[in-house]
């Protein structure tokens, strides 16, 4: 019996897996999917359909006999948010949001200090919380190196305590809370835009200060120990943003990963690099993509990490549904 219960559960998940990555469904489209027959298809359907976790939007268009019923996610069954910390120049940002399942913005504020204090993180997720009685996750974003535990080792809010920050959060409220480098949300992102490629490097420059990548290793994210990876500031001691230095990190990064692509960013920098200067065979040259901003995809990145944390929390709900 517990087989077969387990046999259902992932036969729900593997549904389920299909609406949380976007776009309406039919049954036929979700059977050939995953390889459920049409009969367990419909019986799955019909049970995320009565729990209010997908639910009929109309027809598909046919070219002859009955029109398929489309189904999507409930955009309204759970919300997502999402804290945004940064640190340009001399200001310290703190940017809330709240989305739905669409990735509609429900909810949007930015707050700019010159302290960025716990105080005000604190109160800007709390205005972010009142907001939105459907959020059922919240992910933060942060500048620095995020330890196994969410615990921050290190970042450019250097007044925050290891634990300080989410001690102080969660008092605030029962719901998950998510901690993640900016810039592993960001590859995240990227990864989601670029689905065929298993190893990917999304690098980031400041003009004045140390860079980060985060890496995406066979398809999932990788942090190393205690989130360390991907910390390629150390390759340069000055902290500036030059070619050479360039040059230098996505080498290494290069050499090291083999990544399939690697995205940059750095805000000063008008020309692509180039492979070809690195001295690398061409065989082994990863495509190069320099982006024009970085912020949206940390945004977006934040977004899949609660959609992600969504998925695999329903599995529980499965087992009760089974």
């Amino acid at each position: 019996m517990a087989k077969i219960r387990d046999l259902k559960e992932d036969n729900i998940q593997r549904v389920r897996t299909c609406f949380y990555q976007g776009g309406n469904w039919t049954k036929t489209d979700l059977a050939q999917q995953t390889g459920i027959s049409l009969a367990g298809t419909t019986n799955i359907l019909q049970t995320l359909e009565a729990s209010g976790e997908i639910c009929f939007i109309g027809n598909a268009s046919s070219t002859g006999g009955r029109k398929s019923k489309l189904y999507q996610l409930s955009t309204d069954f759970a919300h997502i948010g999402t804290i945004l910390l940064s640190h340009p120049f001399d200001q310290y940002q703190i940017a809330t949001h709240a989305f739905n399942l669409a990735g509609e913005t429900v909810f949007e504020d930015l707050v700019t200090s010159k302290t960025g204090s716990l105080a005000e993180i604190y109160q800007a997720v709390k205005r972010l919380l009142e907001s939105d009685p459907l959020m059922q996750v919240l992910v933060l974003s942060f500048p620095g190196i995020i330890g196994t535990h969410g615990e921050i080792l290190s970042s450019d809010f250097t007044h925050l305590e290891k634990s300080q920050l989410l001690t102080s959060l969660s008092a605030l409220t029962d719901l998950p809370i998510l901690i993640e480098n900016d810039v592993n949300c960001a590859v995240l992102a990227y990864q989601k835009e670029h689905p065929d490629d298993d190893n990917l490097a999304l690098f980031y420059q400041p003009d004045s200060d140390f860079a980060g990548a985060g890496l995406v290793v066979d398809g999932r994210l990788h942090r190393g120990k205690q989130g360390f990876a991907g910390e390629v500031g150390y390759l340069n001691k000055k902290g500036k943003a030059t070619k050479e230095e360039l040059l230098l990190q996505i080498t290494a990064l290069t050499v090291v990963l083999a990544p399939d692509a690697i995205a940059y960013y750095c805000p000063s920098l008008e020309k692509d690099i180039q492979m070809a200067d690195t001295g690398i065979p061409q065989a082994f040259h990863p495509r190069l993509e320099r982006l024009t901003q970085l912020d949206t995809l940390v945004l977006q990145g934040g977004q899949e990490l609660g959609r992600l944390h969504l998925l695999n929390s329903q599995r529980q709900t499965s087992a009760n549904l089974c």
